[in-house]
């Protein structure tokens, strides 16, 4: 038993946002990226579409295939190493803003060392309600379950790690015991969660994503494998 109190992402259901989601060859695989402070987390997702019978555009639906979450005392090119003994076909990166800072001790940013070790920049978005906490949070939502009761986020079971971060994912309490809904808490959880915001907030932007009518779209888990 979990309880919901303070859950960020109350939606989420291991029933239904978990299941058997391989990697396909056929298709890229974006990242989602968290470089953290000594605990990096890294989330491999691949993008399949749905038709959305109401506007007749494609919406698209994210499916985790793999993580590296947990891993602490990680240098950049140690998760280069291992982002690259996965052997996935990365079509892009997409992470924080702050990666890109540059540290005293190395003249770079973690970005900019990532990039020369893999040649592939780390795209960020940059205006505010991307890079606002509460508007990600919400928009990561917006997959998980949205306002029309469609989910279009689902994690392969084998992302252990992910899985009980979503679960455990909360929002600080207060000295009286009333949650403050506003940023979640620091607790562990949040560079894994960092890294789906990132990704999800990256690859569908938060203004060009409007929540589709009730009934406009195929059931997204089933169009996995009508695809695969």
């Amino acid at each position: 038993f979990t309880s919901l109190q303070g859950k960020v992402y109350s939606d989420f259901s291991i029933d239904k946002n978990v299941g058997d989601y391989k990697y396909d060859r056929r298709l890229p695989v974006y990242i989602g990226m968290d470089f953290g402070y000594r605990a990096p987390a890294v989330v491999f997702a691949q993008v399949r579409y749905v038709k959305n019978l109401v506007t007749n555009t494609n919406d698209p639906v994210f499916y985790i295939i793999d993580e590296i979450v947990h891993r602490y005392n990680l240098k950049t090119s140690e998760l280069v190493e291992i982002i690259k003994s996965k052997g996935y076909k990365i079509a892009k990166v997409m992470g924080d803003p702050a990666g890109y800072q540059v540290a005293a001790s190395v003249g770079v940013g973690e970005a900019d060392i990532f990039y020369q070790l893999t040649g592939w920049r780390v795209m960020c978005r940059r205006d505010k309600s991307s890079r606002s906490i509460a508007s990600g949070v919400s928009h990561v939502r917006s997959f998980i379950k949205a306002a029309d009761g469609k989910r279009r986020f689902f994690i392969d079971k084998k992302c252990y790690g992910l899985i009980k971060d979503f679960e455990s994912y909360r929002y600080p309490d207060t000295p009286d015991g009333k949650p403050i809904y506003d940023v979640p808490a620091k607790d562990g959880a949040d560079h894994s969660m960092d890294a789906v915001r990132y990704l999800l907030v990256g690859h569908t932007p938060i203004k060009q994503f409007k929540l589709r009518a009730k009934h406009d779209i195929q059931s997204s888990k089933s169009a996995y494998y009508r695809q695969s």
